[in-house]
């Protein structure tokens, strides 16, 4: 890297830092004139919500500011998209922070929080936390400090984390060409310069809407008590997954039965099922049952999932995995669970998914996706869901490729 490109990354950092606190403090500026009417809904609003909406557009548009310096550096994604590796949730972190765009624009960017805080240019923060005392001036220069900084690291590290997946995507499906329009930039510049300072001072609205659910909260705590409180959440989640695991494992059995059934009827041969429950907890190799009428055999293993809205990949003849994604569609945390389906077969492979999930892909060397149905050929195997396959033998085209 060219020390002009050094120049550059550093002076970004300095910039998002300049550029938010000003919008920050438009906000706030606006908050204060749209709550001096004597009607207005904000005439009762308290300093200290005042001060945490400066405060949250302080740390939101430099947010903002950062995903766009990203998003348009063209360098920078070019650079990353050459290096054509799989995106995997901590190793992609570590590269993240190890990279030297990271680190200029970063250390800029916290080194000038550190010089603004002893200014008292970010003491909002403060009066948040401190409504009816005076805090000391340590206080108002650590406590802003305490909190913007691993803010801002992490909100920095994962906007880039979250782009560079959305990086991928736009390569894969050949649409990079979309952050060439000017007139989404242009929009996207509009919302960081206009609709901050206008839109977001009336945030307290939404402030309202969440402190009636808090106040649901406590009260429920106030009843159950806090660790009680803990406890049921616990369960919830607990009983949550034990109905997906139990539902999943019921169709698999009802498979079973179904398959014994229906491969008599048609003159097949069943093999023992091999680890039809306990193939959802962990792995087992080889194949979990075979098929056989004369010279005909069918050798299948299952591949156990149980969230149909987890999507299922195919890397290759060995490799696949489920992702499980933490968040919205477009800003989440991706967590992959690897799987390896191989087998060695005498006859026919069949790959039975079960459940299947609703997007099932197949991915090639050139990154490339490919959706996968029921009686689609991967490899040197076919794909069934259950269903499929039972109606396949019960019409004699067991087999037989889409």
């Amino acid at each position: 890297m060219s020390g002009a490109r050094k120049l550059l990354y550093i002076m970004r950092g300095f910039l998002c830092v300049i550029i938010a606190l000003g919008i920050s403090k438009l906000a706030y500026l606006n908050l204060i004139w749209i709550s001096t009417p004597f009607d207005s809904v904000f005439r009762q609003l308290p300093e200290w919500a005042m001060k945490l909406v400066c405060a949250l557009a302080f740390l939101l548009v430099y947010n903002s500011l950062v995903h766009f310096l990203t998003l348009y550096d063209r360098e920078g994604r070019d650079n990353f998209l050459s290096q054509k590796r799989e995106i995997e949730f901590p190793r992609e972190l570590l590269h993240i922070i190890k990279s030297p765009v990271f680190i200029l624009e970063t250390v800029s960017a916290l080194f000038t929080v550190t010089v603004l805080s002893p200014l008292g240019a970010i003491s909002e923060i403060v009066g948040v936390f401190y409504i009816d005392t005076e805090p000391s001036r340590l206080v108002e220069i650590i406590l802003p400090l305490a909190i913007f900084l691993p803010l801002f690291f992490l909100f920095g590290l994962f906007t880039r984390y979250d782009l560079r997946r959305y990086f991928i995507r736009l390569a894969i499906t050949d649409s990079l060409s979309v952050l060439e329009s000017k007139f989404k930039m242009a929009l996207r510049i509009f919302a960081i310069f206009l609709l901050y300072p206008t839109v977001f001072p009336y945030a307290p609205l939404l402030v309202y809407v969440a402190l009636t659910f808090v106040n649901i909260f406590v009260s429920l705590s106030a009843l159950l008590t806090a660790l009680g409180l803990i406890l049921a959440i616990v369960f919830l989640i607990a009983l949550t997954v034990f109905i997906a695991y139990l539902r999943a494992i019921r169709a698999r059995l009802r498979f079973v039965k179904g398959l014994a059934h229906i491969a008599s009827e048609r003159g097949f041969e069943l093999s023992e099922v091999r680890h039809p429950v306990s193939s959802f907890f962990r792995p087992h190799e080889g194949v979990s049952f075979t098929l056989t009428r004369g010279k005909e055999r069918f050798d299948c293993r299952f591949l156990s999932c149980v969230w149909r809205g987890a999507p299922l990949y195919f890397t290759s003849d060995r490799h696949a995995y489920i992702l499980h994604r933490l968040g919205t569609k477009n800003h989440h945390i991706s967590l992959n669970h690897n799987l390896n389906w191989h087998f060695t077969s005498e006859g026919v492979k069949i790959v039975l998914v079960s459940t299947l999930p609703k997007r099932t892909l197949a991915i090639a060397q050139n990154g490339s996706t490919r959706p996968l149905d029921p009686g689609d050929k991967i490899w040197d195997a076919v794909l069934y869901d259950p269903d499929t396959m039972l109606a396949a033998i019960d019409r004699d085209c067991l087999g037989r490729t889409n």
